[in-house]
């Protein structure tokens, strides 16, 4: 059906109260808004869900009178299949039980297969209830003169020849009908066959016209009973389409209620972010604070690491110098030879603590005079210069 696809284009009608209130999409800006559309929303679903139960409870009538109607037509086929003599089961439509919505809530005997459970008390009870019953029944036989009557003056029913209908009237014979020949009956006797017999045509010409008659009833009864249960297949069709429409509506704003339970959802959920997020920039901050005085102190003791380094490094150019060596040994009565010798020396020494002070992470200590004062013989200052490989004159004496 077009309108299952396009369903807002299926019907025009006038728009509700309810509907009037509610905002545009693009309206929709805060969470009160959306609150709020989310119960307009689910009154216009309920209105939905209203109109379409009125539909059904008009179909639940119009079902209830075409079933009435129906009963009442297999009523006169089954009395005229009853005329015709004929065996024919005749369904006739029947309310289901789970119709009913309350017959959940009903509980029959058969259902319960289990004995109930009864005191003497009230069996003593029932048993006289249903001997009383049967002596009022056996009273009300035996004083039933209107039966009784019927009985045996009409056969027990009250139809009489007029309330008969063709197929029910028959032509009583006498028995000398059947017991004399026709060549030997009086004149009197032959007229009164020749009337029987005339009367006996006349009741099967009826009697066949009656049943043609009958015939073309029941097919106008079938065929009235077929219209009857098309024209509700029709009003149950329709009431399906119609259920397909209210639906695809009624969903149609659950869904977008979902879509705006979801927004405020997400916006709760930016809250608690954002929140989280404050929280953590404050955490942060902090911990920046504290680190930048944390490298305010490390600069602080880099900075003065460094003019010790500085220090020492300068005093080591001053101790390392030719003039500073040779003014502590300017009162010692050396010769310039020796003071040579062991300036070459002391260098040598000084160059394998300086490495053995990056290697090891050691420097030497300002102010130290690293047991130079203590080679005060010449001829142990000589050794120690020819074990060191440098030789006793040096031709570039003062590099320092």
């Amino acid at each position: 059906e077009a309108y299952i696809v396009n369903w807002w284009a299926a019907e025009q009608q006038p728009v509700s109260d309810g509907k009037q209130l509610l905002y545009q999409p693009f309206e929709l800006l805060s969470n009160s808004r959306r609150r709020l559309q989310v119960h307009l929303l689910q009154s216009l679903s309920a209105e939905f869900r209203a109109d379409f139960n009125q539909l059904f409870e008009k179909c639940q009538e119009d079902k209830k009178q075409i079933m009435d109607q129906i009963k009442e037509k297999i009523t006169r086929i089954r009395s005229i299949l009853r005329e015709q003599q004929t065996e024919e089961e005749v369904p006739e439509p029947q309310n289901r039980d789970f119709e009913d919505p309350e017959f959940v809530l009903h509980v029959k005997d058969s259902e319960i297969s289990v004995e109930k459970w009864l005191s003497p008390e009230e069996r003593k009870q029932l048993a006289e209830a249903a001997a009383r019953e049967e002596e009022r029944l056996r009273a009300l036989r035996e004083n039933d003169a209107g039966t009784r009557a019927l009985q045996q003056m009409m056969g027990g029913t009250l139809k009489t020849k007029k309330d008969l209908s063709a197929l029910e009237r028959t032509v009583d014979k006498e028995p000398w009908m059947d017991q004399i020949p026709e060549e030997e009956m009086t004149d009197l006797q032959r007229q009164a066959f020749k009337e029987f017999q005339e009367k006996e045509k006349a009741l099967l010409e009826e009697q066949d016209k009656y049943r043609k008659q009958l015939d073309t009833d029941l097919k106008r009864l079938r065929s009235e009973v077929q219209e009857l249960s098309q024209q509700f297949e029709s009003i149950l069709k329709e009431l399906s389409h119609k259920r397909f429409a209210h639906d695809a509506k009624f969903f149609c704003q659950e869904l977008y209620c979902v879509r705006l339970q979801l927004a405020l959802l997400q916006s709760v959920e930016d809250q608690q972010f954002l929140r989280q997020c404050h929280h953590d920039v404050g955490e942060i901050q902090v911990r920046l604070t504290g680190a930048e005085a944390k490298l305010d102190d490390f600069r602080g003791d880099v900075g003065a690491a460094r003019e010790r380094q500085d220090e020492r490094v300068r005093h080591e150019k001053e101790v390392s110098s030719a003039t500073h060596f040779r003014q502590q040994f300017a009162q010692s009565g050396l010769e310039p030879e020796a003071i040579t010798a062991l300036l070459q020396i002391f260098r040598r020494r000084q160059g394998g603590r300086n490495r053995q002070s990056i290697v090891g992470g050691t420097s030497p200590e300002p102010g130290r005079k690293s047991g130079v004062r203590e080679a005060t013989d010449m001829t142990g200052l000589a050794a120690a210069a020819a074990a060191e490989g440098w030789p006793p004159r040096d031709p570039y004496p003062d590099l320092g």
